[in-house]
């Protein structure tokens, strides 16, 4: 088993839609999958800034929160826009929701050597936003450093985004993975890559041309 911190408000502030009174309340409900059946886990008061429910290792919860008036009357929104899912490992650890995949990924040849990569974003069934593309490059044959992020572009607004990713010597092959991460830094861990030949060709000077010049009769 293992407890986990759960925060259904940022910084203690009472979401808008409820706006509680002074002995109104939370309830904190669980089920097993979207459609099955309710268990209480909490009933939360204001003040409460944040609750520790349990889960199990390798199982997923998918939790609600229901506001209860000073009279007792529940609101009465659906319930599937406010589950959240929250799942374990085997080990019984928390495991964060991450965002989803970027879609589309290219890289583009821009003059001098300039190598672009481009991509989307699709936020349909996404469990989290993503706060940030974390984008990792490599030459030729060279594996992939991801540990660390060769670039890191705040994925605020927008669907599709560009970043340059540096000027290379003509011919170098530049390969490419944009992976999507949370506000909390959870990264998704896909694999997609894109690469290209770098161009920066210039052309040669002119040699052994001769021209004259000459009016036109």
């Amino acid at each position: 088993m293992m407890d986990f911190m759960f925060i259904p408000w940022p910084d203690g502030a009472w979401p808008s839609w409820a706006s509680p009174s002074v002995d109104a309340h939370y309830e904190l409900y669980s089920r097993p999958t979207p459609s099955g059946d309710d268990t209480l886990l909490a009933t939360i008061y204001p003040g409460a800034t944040s609750i520790e429910i349990t889960g199990e290792a390798n199982s997923t919860q998918y939790v609600w929160l229901r506001a209860v008036s000073r009279r007792g009357v529940a609101d009465v929104d659906a319930i599937a826009p406010k589950l959240r899912k929250v799942s374990f490992d085997g080990d019984g650890n928390l495991i964060l929701p991450a965002p989803n995949a970027p879609s589309d990924l290219r890289l583009i040849a821009a003059a001098g050597g300039d190598v672009i990569a481009e991509w989307a974003y699709r936020t349909r069934d996404q469990e989290v936003a993503p706060a940030t593309y974390n984008i990792y490059v490599a030459t030729g044959v060279g594996a992939f450093n991801f540990a660390s992020p060769t670039h890191q572009v705040n994925a605020a607004g927008g669907r599709r985004a560009r970043q340059s990713l540096g000027t290379f010597t003509h011919g170098q092959v530049v390969r490419c993975v944009v992976r999507c991460a949370s506000a909390a830094g959870v990264e998704e861990v896909n694999l997609t890559i894109a690469q290209i030949a770098a161009d920066a060709d210039v052309p040669a000077d002119p040699s052994g041309v001769i021209f004259s010049v000459e009016a036109s009769s």
